[in-house]
């Protein structure tokens, strides 16, 4: 074995949450290294919702001022339902800090404070096994080159190895999918700082500031027979949206937000920013009973807890992960000197405790989550409303889980 190819931490996947813990660790100690599978950072997506907790997170990653400068705050939350003849208007003032944040500027924001060589990209990992003589990971990757981990975090999305080879089946598929992209106005958009959402017939449509140039727009519906034409296709998933746009009512809503505004807006997209998402999620229940360690081999993120975009917390979830685990695994690491049976059973109680720390978490998180996402699935009127008092039941302020804190890096 080549001993330049082994590596006290390797993470599979340089996205977000990647990125994030690679940092997280490097600012306590410990290097990492990230094979990504593209030619260089990935932005895949427009951006990302970050509520009170993400910024929390993001302030103890020390990258929250940089990305504050680029992006407006919002000071609003309104949610309108224009179903069965009604109109109803929930607003809500957001707690703590909420802002959109174009996807690329956060990866960049990691990128760039992370140490040289961290980001290996063109690897695609292909296979994982465990090295029998030294109960390493070995990471075969796509051009053939062996990569040795003596502890391997997964951080590569809903369709990872790492989940697959603790034992997980592949995420769910929801029946909705998502439409979005971004709308520039060179003068300045003149909309207020609000996030919007409206529900008609089953299907959410909206839009974020994101700055005073930009606003980011999406679409939430039932996947249909079509989207085989349009999934890869921007032009088609702006003239999709459209079509949309026409079945709202002629009243205005509030927040500045008419039919015929929504329509301009969205006529108006950058076509290069548009893109389809099938939306996959784990059920709460697995994320219950599911065991997310083996060995020195853990997860973060979506490849741990995908969930629907309701809540806007896939992101800022995945922040928690990178601090919660980075944490624990300096705490244990601290406590031993060499790398050999003691360090690995450290770093297996660094896991464990990241673990607990966030599965009661991420439990609550993809069950309104998964809740959310059934009313906007099922079509029996009924059924909608036990599920939404349901929820009033168990979540009976929504937005409360805006104002988790992940604590001290």
């Amino acid at each position: 074995m080549d001993s330049s190819s082994v590596h006290e931490i390797v993470i599979v996947g340089g996205g977000i949450v990647g990125l994030a813990t690679a940092f997280a660790l490097y600012r306590k100690g410990l290097k990492s290294l990230v094979l990504e599978k593209s030619e260089t950072l990935r932005a895949h997506g427009t951006t990302v919702g970050v509520h009170w907790n993400g910024w929390r997170a993001f302030t103890q990653l020390g990258v929250a001022d940089e990305l504050r400068s680029k992006a407006s705050p919002i000071l609003a939350t309104q949610e309108v339902l224009l179903d069965v003849d009604r109109i109803r208007y929930t607003p809500h003032n957001p707690s703590g800090e909420q802002r959109c944040v174009k996807r690329s500027d956060i990866m960049k924001a990691f990128a760039d404070r992370l140490p040289p060589d961290t980001i290996r990209f063109n690897s695609r990992v292909v296979s994982i096994e465990k090295d029998p003589k030294t109960d390493n990971h070995a990471l075969r990757l796509v051009d053939g080159t062996l990569v040795y981990a003596k502890i391997l975090i997964g951080c590569e999305g809903w369709k990872s190895l790492v989940s697959e080879a603790l034992g997980f089946k592949p995420a769910k598929v929801s029946p909705l999918v998502g439409l979005r992209a971004l709308t520039y106005y060179p003068e300045g958009h003149g909309y207020r700082q609000e996030f919007l959402r409206v529900r008609h017939n089953g299907y959410f449509i909206g839009r974020t500031p994101i700055d005073d140039n930009t606003i980011s727009w999406f679409l939430a519906r039932k996947r249909v027979p079509a989207d085989s034409e349009i999934m890869y296709s921007p032009k088609g998933i702006v003239e999709s949206t459209l079509e949309y746009v026409k079945g709202l009512p002629c009243e205005d809503i509030k927040g500045q937000a008419k039919r015929s505004e929504l329509a301009d807006l969205i006529r108006k997209s950058d076509l290069d920013t548009a893109v389809y998402t099938i939306i996959r999620y784990r059920t709460p229940w697995e994320i219950f009973f599911g065991k997310f360690r083996k060995g020195t081999m853990t997860v973060a993120g979506d490849a741990m807890h995908v969930m629907g975009p309701f809540l806007q917390q896939g992101g800022s979830s995945g922040l928690e992960d990178a601090i919660s685990l980075a944490r624990n695994l300096a705490k244990e690491l601290g406590k031993v000197k060499d790398g050999g049976a003691a360090w690995r059973r450290a770093a297996e109680v660094g896991i464990d405790n990241y673990l607990k720390e966030r599965k009661p978490r991420l439990l609550r998180l993809s069950t309104q989550s998964y809740l959310t996402g059934l009313i906007a699935t099922i079509s029996f009127t009924h059924l909608q409303i036990a599920i939404y008092m349901l929820i009033l039941l168990l979540f009976r302020h929504s937005f409360k889980h805006t104002e988790f804190n992940i604590g001290r890096l």
